[in-house]
């Protein structure tokens, strides 16, 4: 057989993508609607359609990076191609939550203070753990900081997590959540029914947050 799986490649557009030899070795049983299919002898691209038949799409261009659009013939697809090998993080990343009031750390210390994610495309997933042994002398509104991809700038594109996990917090009358904006590395920690934010005065010594979520990156 002289095709074969582009399987480091994931087409958001096209269903799946193979690469053939000549035209002649392109698949036919296992193709479906919407494949793309590359033949190496030509440079060319071809898209499997209805009528059982592969249709060349010459001229065809494809962003160097891989991930922004596909010109068909002068025209301008934004379909979304992803290069796996250089645009989705293969292995868990860390990175570190800080947790900030009034947008400041001072004396805030952790005795576990832990973050991973992945990233697939524009898409991160993310966890983060933390407890404190001090939270210090820092006041005002509660934030967590250094998240590792800042989030999407689409105007009004806001990415909610709930808390999933809190202890030794102070009374609060109303489930915890994170609120993550536009163009931020940050997410705002508030009261979910209230929209209350969340401040010092919520928090001791001790206190714990486990948390995960996804949100669109900006690049």
């Amino acid at each position: 057989m002289a095709y074969t799986r582009r399987n480091q490649t994931l087409d958001l557009w096209a269903n799946r993508a193979w690469t053939a030899d000549t035209t002649a070795d392109l698949p036919d049983i296992d193709a479906r609607h919407g494949d793309l299919a590359y033949v190496t002898a030509d440079t060319t691209w071809y898209l499997w359609v209805d009528t059982g038949a592969w249709v060349n799409l010459s001229p065809v261009t494809i962003d160097p990076s891989g991930k922004d659009y596909l010109s068909v013939a002068g025209q301008v697809l934004t379909c979304g191609l992803v290069d796996l090998d250089t645009d989705v993080t293969n292995t868990i990343q860390s990175w570190t939550p800080a947790l900030r009031f009034g947008g400041a750390t001072t004396g805030i210390t952790y005795s576990v203070q832990v973050g991973t994610y992945i990233k697939i495309g524009r898409l991160v997933y993310v966890t983060m753990h933390i407890t404190l042994s001090s939270k210090g002398s820092a006041t005002g509104a509660a934030s967590i900081a250094g998240l590792p991809v800042i989030h999407t700038s689409t105007t009004n594109c806001y990415t909610s997590t709930p808390i999933a996990y809190s202890y030794a917090m102070n009374a609060f009358t109303q489930p915890l959540t994170g609120l993550q904006s536009p163009s931020q590395s940050t997410i705002d920690l508030h009261q979910s029914g209230t929209y209350s934010p969340l401040n010092d005065t919520h928090f001791q010594n001790t206190s714990q947050l486990i948390a995960c979520w996804t949100y669109p990156a900006n690049a």
